[in-house]
Formats: C-alpha cells, structure tokens, sequence
C-alpha cells in the first residue's frame, strides 16, 4: 500500500485499521507499507483509519480509512442431491472461497448433523454425509393393512411410517466465522420406510 501526502519523516509507525503495519520505505511524499494479516471473528469486516506517527518527534497525521476485508465462502451447488439416513455418501459442494478446513454441516429441523470433510480446495469439498438419527426424521400415519385410517371406527390401529428429511446444507470457516447455506438441496432417505405399527 502507498500513502501519499507530505512532510513524511523517517522513522514512522503506521496503523491502518487499528493494526500496526510493515513499513517498507519512506520519502517526503509518500509511505510504503505491506498491510499485515490479522485474525478475524464472527465474520466482521475490520475498518479504522491510516494513522502516521513519526518515532521520533511524536508529530502524526490521520488520513482516510482502511477496511479489511473478510474472504465471505460462496456456495454454488451440492452433488448429489440425497442418500441414505445412515450417512456416508459421498458428496461434492462447489462454490468459492473456501479455507482448507471448512465445516460441512446438514440442517434439518434446526438440528445441524456435521458431515466428514474428506478434502478442501478453494473451490470444492469433498464431505461424507452424516447418519442421521429417526428422531430426525417425519412421519405421517399410514394404512398397509386396509382399514381405515382415523378416525378409526375399528379397534384396529393404524401405522406410521417414516418419511424423507430435507437437509439445508451449511459451510462454515472456522477461522473467520463466515457461513453460507443452500436450503433443501440435500435429502435423506429412511432406512425404514415400512408401515410400522399397522
């Protein structure tokens, strides 16, 4: 980063967004820094203003401000798009930004159900689908054996049979905090769909 102006003296420190920075070189007119990483949280960019301070005679200037920009991960799409309730399908989300050590989760219901991250590039995850339990999943009433289904006039009882759960899917960057979800694009199927009960 270059930072103009006048009257600049070496030594200077240099602050931009709160956060000391490398200084590579000096002149009257111009400041040569090499901005530092810092450490984000809750996926917050971070802004605050160039500040110049010359080591020497404490003189310092204020300039306009610097913002930090948080790497947000985009999310483009989920293959293939079910499995099985017990889990260990193999899946492929792409999209863009990603860390090296994304957390995979499935969402049903407001549970969240981490799948295993088997690789990470910035552009595609490899994740293994969670086992979900039956809990997990709906159900609706059912009648395999004919009689009628509530209300019954017969002391017969009727069944419930599972249904298939759709999952939102949600990547998360430990590092930063920052997610991004794609909504019910990942669904499970009961390993018992029978009519259980009936």
């Amino acid at each position: 980063m270059t930072i103009f102006g006048q009257g600049f003296d070496e030594p200077v420190a240099v602050t931009m967004g709160a956060h000391a920075q490398q200084v590579i070189s000096v002149s009257g007119s111009e400041v040569v820094v090499r901005t530092v990483a810092i450490v984000v949280t809750n996926c917050t960019d971070v802004t605050g203003p160039t500040q110049l301070v010359n080591i020497e005679s404490g003189d310092s200037a204020t300039g306009p401000s610097f913002t930090y920009r948080v790497p947000r991960p985009l999310f483009f799409s989920v293959s293939p798009f079910g499995g099985p309730q017990g889990g260990n399908t193999a899946v492929t989300i792409t999209g863009a930004n990603f860390a090296s050590n994304m957390i995979v989760d499935f969402i049903i219901g407001g549970t969240a159900f981490t799948g295993n991250v088997t690789s990470s590039t910035s552009s595609t995850i490899a994740v293994r689908s969670p086992a979900i339990p039956s809990t997990a999943l709906a159900t609706e009433t059912c009648d395999d054996n004919g009689n009628p289904i509530p209300p019954d006039p017969t002391p017969d009882p009727d069944g419930e049979r599972y249904l298939p759960a759709t999952a939102n899917v949600r990547i998360t960057d430990p590092a930063t905090g920052c997610t991004a979800t794609l909504n019910g694009v990942f669904t499970f199927s009961p390993t018992d769909g029978s009519c259980r009960g009936d």
